[in-house]
């Protein structure tokens, strides 16, 4: 019983210091993505965060604040892109480059594009 205490108490603070890092690399992200707004990752259950979900809420510029999947199909995608991206980081481009610009308009793809050659 006590490994399993200790394993699950490892487990929580591997987790809080991960998540933490992903929600800043996510509102970084969605915010160059987007050219601007605010989003951030929300645990929905967060007294037991190991057995959590994950909310993604996004405000793209000239919208208000909601859940992600509330958002227009494009604008979904793209905020998937942004969640991806702070998940995986570099390596994410390469899962992205096919249909990529199927959901995006001009500037979009100009703000992804320019993601991707910082990275």
């Amino acid at each position: 019983m006590k490994a399993i205490d200790e394993f699950n108490q490892t487990s929580l603070q591997q987790f809080q210091v991960t998540f933490e890092q992903i929600r800043k690399n996510f509102e970084y992200t969605f915010q160059t993505l987007f050219g601007g707004g605010r989003a951030h990752l929300e645990l929905v259950m967060a007294e037991d965060i190991l057995e959590s979900g994950i909310e993604i809420v996004a405000q793209p510029p000239g919208t208000k604040l909601k859940g992600i999947t509330l958002l227009s199909a494009d604008r979904n995608a793209h905020g998937g892109r942004a969640a991806l991206r702070a998940l995986h980081g570099e390596a994410v481009a390469v899962l992205l480059l096919d249909e990529l610009d199927a959901p995006l308009d001009e500037s979009n793809i100009g703000r992804f594009t320019e993601l991707l050659r910082s990275s």
